[in-house]
């Protein structure tokens, strides 16, 4: 322990994506939501806990210090459907300085073609 400074990803709630950013130096949950929400209690409670866990078994993290939050950017989301595509975006948008989705659906049903379009393009044999 001690030699990650943060971590994300994405993390799956009922029926929506969303994006968590845990970073270690700085005791702080990130939370990014296309809809705007905030952490349910129950997940932020178990990541608390956890960070908690963590800091008291590693001699390289801060201890004494309470858990705080952030918001993570994210795009906009105004369907239903494009949380799969904004929560990963949240991500890049991060660690790799990727801009951020717009909401405009024309941009989201081309990203969508290229999620595809490289999937299959992995996936497939020749």
């Amino acid at each position: 322990m001690g030699e990650v400074d943060s971590f994300g990803g994405v993390m799956y709630l009922p029926n929506h994506w969303v994006s968590v950013v845990v970073d270690f130096k700085q005791l702080k949950i990130f939370y990014g939501d296309s809809l705007g929400q905030s952490m349910p209690d129950r997940q932020l409670s178990a990541c608390e806990c956890w960070i908690g866990h963590l800091t008291k078994r590693s001699a390289n993290l801060p201890t004494g210090r309470g858990i705080t939050h952030g918001t993570l950017p994210t795009g906009c989301q105004k369907d239903s459907v494009s949380c799969g595509l904004f929560a990963p975006n949240a991500i890049a948008h991060h660690y790799l300085q990727h801009p951020l989705l717009p909401s405009d659906p024309v941009t989201l049903a081309c990203r969508r073609i290229e999620v595809t379009l490289e999937i299959i393009s992995t996936m497939t044999v020749c």
